[in-house]
């Protein structure tokens, strides 16, 4: 079986958890015999394939010509939406000026204003650009829908906002969710392991993420804090911003290789994603998996994910970001908590459903 993968333009420059979504399950796949190809440029023909899997329904200028040459030559498309919601933090979470203009001008508009923001300022200009300005980003993901013969969800949560943004039945349209993984063999407990102290944060800094306000609940907390990720392209502002507000506390590490998050996960004793948004949250993933208790958002679908097992806060109040810290850096580890994710939540049983669903698409293309 060959199968194209494909994803937005931009996942190697700004890596985020679809890049690592996409790069793993090709690895996955791989190990169980397809023959499997990545595209994050859009240029690789889906003509040789068996089926195209699509992913980040957020970015349709970035698929919509793959999905529309693979219905002409009727391969089959699968999507895995990773589906979120900006509009609390598009309001809420950004600027004032720039959340008084994208709450007076809608959710719509506020997309294809992003759209061209990328495209004047990261060089994100293409045939698909054009698509998404004219006639607008919602219409062009409704057309990447009427290709899709099957979608992939990674949570329940999920499929019930997506069917509610796009208007589907969620009864009618053929789905299965499959949820998002740890690849366990680079994320594993070591026996020597060293005593575990202070705050962690791994993600990529932009607004959505939040980490102006966790640096600032940090402010008044008695333990040292580390934050890991890149700036977004358009998020260096941000960046210098949050490192203004830091306190002597805070460690801002920027950029590490995947291979040597194990160590920094093992060192911490809490790990900290405050943010407007998350369908799952991989680090979150990873950080228990590492067996660090955990802070997270309630926004999204991570309480299908983490259940009560994690601690939640609100983004928008730094008071619940402290306290949740607090109680999970008071609390004990749940090793329960671990053991039912390194059941449920690896690259491995992603891709052997993934497998699955591509069996029964084309045993009945």
């Amino acid at each position: 079986m060959k199968v194209l993968l494909a994803s937005r333009r931009s996942s190697l420059v700004t890596i985020g958890g679809d890049t690592i979504q996409v790069r793993s399950l090709a690895r996955e796949l791989t190990k169980l015999g397809c023959e499997v190809q990545i595209s994050f440029d859009g240029k690789i023909s889906p003509d040789n394939f068996d089926l195209v899997h699509l992913f980040n329904i957020d970015r349709p200028q970035d698929i919509f010509q793959l999905a529309l040459r693979a219905k002409r030559k009727e391969i089959p498309v699968v999507l895995t939406p990773i589906f979120v919601d900006y509009r609390e933090f598009d309001i809420r979470g950004r600027s004032r000026l720039v959340g008084g203009i994208f709450r007076v001008i809608g959710a719509g508009r506020a997309a294809n204003a992003k759209v061209l923001a990328r495209a004047l300022r990261n060089g994100e200009f293409h045939r698909g650009t054009l698509k998404a300005l004219f006639p607008g980003v919602y219409s062009l993901q409704k057309a990447i829908l009427s290709e899709v013969g099957f979608f992939l969800p990674n949570s329940i949560s999920e499929m019930k906002r997506f069917c509610r943004y796009f208007d589907l039945d969620m009864d009618a349209v053929p789905w299965e969710k499959v949820v998002n993984g740890v690849d366990t063999e680079l994320f594993r407990l070591k026996p020597d392991r060293p005593k575990r102290e202070g705050v962690l944060c791994v993600a990529r800094i932009e607004g959505i993420k939040n980490q102006l306000n966790l640096v600032r609940a940090m402010d008044k907390l008695p333990w040292p804090m580390t934050l890991v990720g890149a700036p977004a392209p358009n998020h260096r502002q941000y960046l210098s911003r949050v490192l203004k507000a830091a306190g002597d506390n805070v460690n801002y590490m920027g950029p590490v290789l995947q291979t040597e998050l194990p160590f920094l996960y093992q060192r911490a004793k809490v790990h900290v994603l405050p943010s407007w948004f998350e369908t799952t949250g991989l680090t979150s993933l990873e950080a228990v998996m590492m067996g660090c208790n955990i802070v997270i958002t309630g926004k999204g679908d991570t309480r299908e994910y983490f259940r009560d097992d994690a601690f939640y806060c609100e983004p928008d109040d730094v008071d619940s970001i402290r306290d949740a810290i607090q109680k999970a850096y008071d609390a004990p580890v749940n090793p329960e908590f671990r053991e039912r994710l390194l059941n449920t939540c690896t690259w491995k049983k992603a891709a052997e459903k993934t497998l699955a669903v591509y069996r029964r698409i084309l045993d009945e293309y």
